[in-house]
Formats: structure tokens, C-alpha cells, sequence
């Protein structure tokens, strides 16, 4: 099928989910290389927005099992790019755990701290209550009417200067 020095490809365009099937890869596979312009693609709008196509030639054969020799893979069949994508994410993941866990030792810290902050405080609170008690306690006493207790003796001689001065007054007067 040449014509000339150009060379006529036959294929079709197809979306990601087609084209991973008649490829036997995942379609994630697909849009990392699509990503590193190791297949054909454009973006075209559809109904729901745009989406990818990939040119599949006609006489493409997928690789036995799925297996496309011009990714990298190691001894077990598994693409590499994806070990490295899980790897990554892997990584990502750790990292964001210990970043969680130290927030929370940081928290627990802090919650210890404010633990202790209350129970002093609620001591504080007891202690002044308590003191209150006692300062409205002798308030009461100190309003309280005061009641002079008289002793007998002085009563008697209260009435014995009372009769002095009486006596006085009424030989004053009488004179």
C-alpha cells in the first residue's frame, strides 16, 4: 500500500475503553503513554465533554497475555511505569500518615496540656469558693446586731449609781 514515497496507514480512532480492549492494556496504561506520546491520540468533544481517542492500526495483534514489549517491564510481566505510578503513590501515602500521626502526637500533647490547665484551675476554683464561704460568713457576723450581755453584778451597780444620782438629784431639788 504505497503510493509514491508516502505509506498508507489503516486504522481507526477509537475511545479508551475500545481501544483498551483491542489492545489488551488497561486504560490507565493507555493515558500514561498516551501522557508520554508513546501512542496517537487526539481529545474530541462528545455529549458529556472531551474525551480521548487512539489510533489503533488495523493489523495490530496484542502481545500474548497483554504484554506490549515496547514498555519496560521486570521479571514478573508487570509495566514498570505502573510500579513506579504505585511506588509514588505509595510513597505519598506514607508520607501523609506519618504527617497525620505527628499531628496527633501534637494534639495529644497539646490536649494534655490544657488536662492540666483545667484541673488547676478547677483547684484555684475550689480554694476561692471556699474562701468566699468564710468572707460571707463573717460579713453575716460583723452586720449582725450586737447584743450586750449584762452580768449581774454590773446591774446592780448600775442601780446603785442610778440611786446615788437619784438620791443626789432629789435632795437638789428639794433644797
Amino acid at each position: 500500500m504505497t503510493t509514491g514515497d508516502q505509506m498508507v496507514a489503516t486504522g481507526e480512532w477509537l475511545n479508551l475503553a475500545e481501544a483498551s480492549h483491542r489492545m489488551g492494556l488497561s486504560i490507565q496504561t493507555l493515558r500514561r503513554r498516551i501522557k508520554k506520546g508513546k501512542i496517537q491520540s487526539r481529545q474530541v468533544d462528545n455529549p458529556f465533554g472531551k474525551s480521548y481517542e487512539v489510533w489503533v492500526d488495523q493489523d495490530y495483534t496484542p502481545e500474548p497475555e497483554g504484554i506490549d514489549k515496547s514498555t519496560p517491564e521486570d521479571s514478573s510481566g508487570v509495566d514498570r511505569d505502573s510500579q513506579d505510578d504505585e511506588a509514588s503513590t505509595n510513597l505519598e501515602l506514607i508520607r501523609l500518615v506519618e504527617s497525620l500521626h505527628r499531628e496527633n502526637r501534637e494534639l495529644a500533647e497539646a490536649s494534655t496540656v490544657w488536662q492540666a490547665r483545667a484541673g488547676m484551675l478547677l483547684d484555684q476554683l475550689t480554694h476561692t469558693q471556699a474562701q468566699l464561704g468564710e468572707a460571707r460568713q463573717t460579713i453575716k457576723m460583723l452586720e449582725a446586731p450586737k447584743i450586750e450581755e449584762v452580768k449581774p453584778e454590773e446591774s446592780q451597780e448600775q442601780e446603785q449609781t442610778s440611786s446615788w444620782w437619784r438620791s443626789w438629784w432629789h435632795r437638789l431639788v428639794s433644797e
